[in-house]
């Protein structure tokens, strides 16, 4: 597989990690310390593949409190024509801790490589992961 970072994959980038931070803030203006469901918490897309009409994507997180809302956060920017495997891991962990692994088919491409329907999008949890505890 060869990485391709295009000048729509580098926007697509930047406000990924800049959106976020934002996102994250109380009304009060402090940072949220245990993220509800309603909120976004801060992520980071840390690696993007792309290979033919398959595009892979890792997403890292440090709690597994709104693991759907960065999934679909990530998918509202997934524009090209192809079949998305987006994986969501616990930041700094190593080897990987998987949490969550969406897919995302959109338009006719995407639905031929993940099995999906046209821009349907299909998102799984990893039952009982937590991420590390510093």
């Amino acid at each position: 597989m060869h990485a391709r970072l295009t000048p729509r994959a580098l926007a697509a980038l930047v406000c990924l990690f800049l959106l976020p931070a934002t996102a994250c803030q109380q009304s009060n203006g402090s940072a949220a310390s245990e993220p509800s469901p309603t909120e976004m918490p801060l992520y980071s897309v840390i690696e993007e593949e792309e290979s033919g009409p398959s595009r892979s994507i890792v997403v890292e997180v440090s709690t597994t409190e709104g693991l759907r809302l960065v999934f679909d956060d990530v998918a509202t920017r997934l524009t090209d024509e192809a079949g998305y495997v987006v994986r969501i891991n616990c930041a700094g962990s190593y080897p990987e801790n998987r949490l969550a692994t969406g897919r995302y088919a959109v338009g006719d491409t995407g639905a031929t490589v993940t099995g999906l329907k046209r821009n349907q999008k299909e998102f799984k949890p990893v039952p009982g992961a937590e991420c590390p505890r510093e």
